[in-house]
């Protein structure tokens, strides 16, 4: 039995887990309904408050980091400085960029973010890297911003 894909839902405070597996020519759905569901949520400066959003969000198991951007005269040092960034957010919750499953990137630049392939693979062990998708933007929130990463991770070990 082949798993194809996982879907999670938060719908009405449980979690739903929707499983679809292949076998042959046969699908079959499980769904379990899990219960309550643990929310939690990091703050990290005066700004998120301001404009109305959370750095990082824990659901259950799932950490959702929101767009992170970072000061830099270059592409790459405001990359790597988002690195740092995330997985500070990601340790309040005792993950690391171990535990990211989805990693999309916003640029103003894809050519410069190409060259940068190196500096942003240092963050992950090799072989072991995230579903990710990079997109190319006229302009980010901070217009100073060059690039703005978001990542979803998912806990494997807990207090």
């Amino acid at each position: 039995m082949v798993w194809k894909w996982i879907r999670l839902s938060v719908l009405f405070s449980s979690l739903s887990l929707v499983l679809t597996a292949q076998d042959s020519d046969n699908q079959a759905e499980v769904e379990e309904d899990l219960g309550e569901v643990l929310i939690e949520r990091f703050n990290a400066s005066p700004l998120e408050e301001e404009i109305g959003y959370s750095q990082a969000v824990r659901v259950g198991q799932l950490v959702f980091v929101s767009g992170t951007t970072a000061p830099g005269k270059t592409l790459q040092e405001q990359l790597k400085t988002i690195y740092i960034r995330i997985q500070s957010s990601l340790a309040q919750f005792n993950c690391s960029m171990d535990d990211v499953v989805q990693e999309r990137i916003q640029t103003t630049d894809m050519e410069v973010l190409r060259k940068a392939q190196k500096l942003r693979k240092r963050f992950y062990k090799p072989g072991a890297y995230p579903t990710t998708t990079w997109t190319e933007v006229e302009r980010l929130y901070d217009e100073t911003s060059l690039v703005m990463v978001d990542v979803v991770a998912v806990i494997r070990k807990f207090d």
